[in-house]
């Protein structure tokens, strides 16, 4: 029978460790939180899928200390145009290049993915109160003292007592290992997480944490 070893501690855990939740970590690190991330891929994925950011996401990655190393691998945006295989126009987006912002940095701007991924990664590896642990598919969030062995699954109904000071992550590690994080926040910063439809129990731990 596989068991559930005993939980990390944490003040926030973060599901998802693309730029969002590498960012959030590494925001919250430097504060002094506790963090743990769980990431379901093994690896961070070698593609871009995003492409744009504007003046005021890389203000934020300033403040993270990022932009700095980011902006040389960019490239300021004046025009975006979108065709399709035939030659038709499907999309243009004006960059406004010249159009000075309050931030200071261009209007829009293209970067490589995979560049900023690695930059949030070196960065969030060296604050001691983060840990990204990848490999770790989650597969519910539940209120309340949780102890043994995964109680349910976000698909399907979920034991377990509704309120608590705390909130339970539970995710399926490398090799089905089962890992769990005990959490007073948790942030899902993945589409993956947004897809599933929350537990009772999950959605009485949101509104717990409102309600403080």
């Amino acid at each position: 029978m596989t068991t559930t070893p005993p939980p990390a501690r944490a003040d926030v855990a973060i599901i998802g460790a693309g730029p969002v939740g590498l960012l959030i970590a590494l925001l919250l690190g430097r504060r002094g939180w506790q963090v743990e991330v769980l990431e379901r891929q093994a690896t961070a994925y070698g593609r871009p899928r995003a492409v744009h950011l504007d003046h005021e996401a890389a203000r934020i990655l300033q403040h993270a200390g990022i932009m700095d190393d980011l902006a040389p691998q960019t490239e300021v945006m004046d025009s975006y145009l979108w065709r399709n295989a035939g030659g038709t126009a499907l999309l243009w987006l004006d960059g406004a290049p010249e159009v000075p912002t309050v931030s200071g940095w261009p209007a829009s701007t293209m970067f490589h993915q995979p560049d900023l991924e690695r930059l949030l990664a070196e960065a969030v590896s060296r604050q001691p109160g983060v840990r990204v642990r990848m490999g770790h598919d989650v597969r519910d969030v539940v209120a309340g003292p949780v102890s043994g062995a995964v109680s349910g699954t976000v698909n399907g109904p979920v034991s377990g007592t509704a309120a608590g000071e705390s909130v339970s992550v539970q995710a399926d590690g490398p090799g089905g290992a089962r890992a769990q994080v005990r959490a007073r926040w948790v942030i899902g910063s993945t589409s993956r997480t947004a897809s599933r439809r929350p537990s009772q129990s999950s959605t009485t731990a949101q509104q717990t944490e409102r309600g403080r």
